[in-house]
């Protein structure tokens, strides 16, 4: 209903099963949060639609089909008036089209996704950051690291990053050849300068830095850091997350 639409690429979003919610068709789940909308009295907008049960297995849905599909980001784009709601996930550095919503389920999902990752449902004319601790899929643990960006006519778009490693890997682990490993732990071991990190998203930025950081966090060292948002939690640093 709606416009609903599936894509031509044969990912592996669906298990075929119905059996729980999480493993409902994604489009059979639209249909139901439609209709839960058009049905009841509550305006679109509001918090009460983005509590609503579709409402809430479709986003448990979407991350699902995301995480299945070796996504690195779920990108949501809504449109005013009748326009659809697209949702892409890129993987490996490339977009590919996962699903339309009709125009009834653009506000309650982005409100939805808010809710989760603590954010301000009522400001909607400036970017917010959040994360999300996702329990999902059985025991796997997976964080999200969640962007609201205000559009034009008032829309506002989500990006959501999957982070699936929230620990710091050993500088030794991260493939660097053992002349630039030597050097970087070098440099880490000094009390003054400036190491910059550099590269596209999803190249490792923040994974070299805590490894480089992991190298030096000792009972000896006092180590703050300023970060937007904290991704990777050490214990032992002071880590402060900042606007």
């Amino acid at each position: 209903p709606g416009g609903i639409s599936r894509s031509r690429h044969a990912l592996p979003y669906s298990t075929g099963h119905r059996l729980l919610p999480e493993q409902q068709d994604i489009g059979d789940i639209m249909g139901e949060a439609v209709r839960e909308l058009t049905s009841g009295d509550e305006p679109e907008e509001s918090v009460h639609a983005s509590e609503s049960s579709s409402i809430v297995r479709m986003v448990k849905r979407i991350i699902i089909d995301a995480q299945a599909a070796r996504a690195s980001d779920i990108h949501i784009e809504t449109n005013p008036g009748d326009q659809l709601t697209r949702i892409r996930f890129r993987r490996d550095g490339d977009m590919e089209k996962y699903q339309e919503l009709p125009p009834q389920l653009r506000a309650p999902l982005v409100s939805r996704i808010k809710v989760m990752a603590g954010l301000d449902i009522s400001e909607r004319r400036r970017p917010q950051d959040g994360r999300i601790a996702f329990h999902g899929n059985g025991s796997e643990h997976l964080e999200l690291r969640v962007t609201i960006i205000p559009t034009h006519d008032g829309m506002e778009d989500a990006v959501l990053r999957l982070l699936t490693a929230t620990k710091p890997i050993p500088l030794e682990q991260l493939g660097l050849q053992t002349r630039d490993r030597q050097a970087i732990a070098k440099m880490s071991a000094r009390s003054y300068g400036l190491i910059l990190a550099a590269g596209p998203t999803g190249s490792g930025k923040t994974t070299t830095l805590h490894s480089m950081l992991a190298e030096i966090n000792t009972e000896e060292k006092k180590i703050w850091t300023a970060e937007d948002p904290i991704e990777i939690t050490q214990a032992g640093l002071r880590q402060v997350q900042v606007n």
